[in-house]
């Protein structure tokens, strides 16, 4: 049996052929390109979710500064050694009046601020967190406390009465202060200077923001030499009813 031979089909066929495999490569692409752009889509989704969810954790427990957390639970660190820029310092409040003061014979002059001084527009300029072991103090501040001391980031927490911590600074500082800065669990807490008291107080009696209590208080006067500053717990209840002291930093003027 003889078929006979037609060109125009031929042609036809593998005109087909083309069409339907240039036809296939283009939905591949199409799809190639669908998926590709649902990937991404759903990275960058997940990426600003994570990103989210790590500007907004807060610690449950420990004082934030803000009117929404506590400082003494959770899991973030607020602490920073870096000090603020010119700029920033411009925009920061004033450092108010001290809620006491108190300046005895001895020529040295003891004010407690109801505030983070960090947070003020005159901030000291050296700080040496009371954490030492995780956050290293500046070469010539050396810190010390006793084992029952609970560290968490930058802070100590003092538990029980008797409890201590304390800093030993070279001469050369104008002023030397300590921040507390804890939740309402907090009670008093006695300064020493070289061995001698020179402050006493509820460090949840000073400042707050209606759930974080702080207080920074600083020697002023005739306290140019090498100092060792101590601060120890009463274990006397604060207006919370807890005795528990956080000590956040040990702070320098030049």
């Amino acid at each position: 049996m003889h078929t006979e031979f037609h060109p125009f089909h031929s042609r036809r066929n593998i005109l087909l052929v083309i069409i339907f495999a240039l036809a296939a490569i283009s939905l591949a692409c199409t799809v190639q390109n669908s998926l590709f752009r649902y990937f991404l889509g759903h990275r960058d989704e997940d990426e600003s979710f994570m990103n989210q969810f790590e500007m907004t954790v807060v610690p449950d427990d420990l004082v934030t500064g803000d009117n929404s957390e506590s400082v003494l639970e959770g899991d973030q660190s607020f602490g920073s050694a870096d000090g603020a820029t010119t700029d920033d310092q411009a925009e920061l409040p004033a450092l108010p009046e001290p809620a006491t003061q108190d300046c005895s014979e001895s020529g040295i002059c003891v004010a407690a601020y109801p505030v983070d001084i960090r947070g003020t527009a005159n901030p000291p300029e050296v700080i040496a967190f009371a954490n030492a072991a995780e956050y290293p103090s500046p070469a010539e501040i050396s810190i010390t406390y006793t084992e029952n001391a609970g560290p968490w980031y930058e802070w100590l927490v003092l538990k029980e009465p008797g409890d201590w911590i304390q800093a030993s600074s070279p001469a050369g500082y104008s002023a030397l202060g300590i921040q507390y800065w804890g939740d309402q669990t907090n009670g008093w807490a006695s300064l020493i200077l070289d061995g001698v008291e020179v402050w006493r107080g509820d460090v949840t009696a000073y400042g707050t923001d209606g759930v974080n209590y702080f207080v920074y208080v600083e020697l002023t006067g005739e306290i140019s030499g090498p100092h060792t500053l101590r601060t120890e717990v009463l274990g006397q209840n604060g207006v919370g009813g807890g005795y528990n002291v956080p000590v956040f930093y040990f702070a320098y003027r030049k």
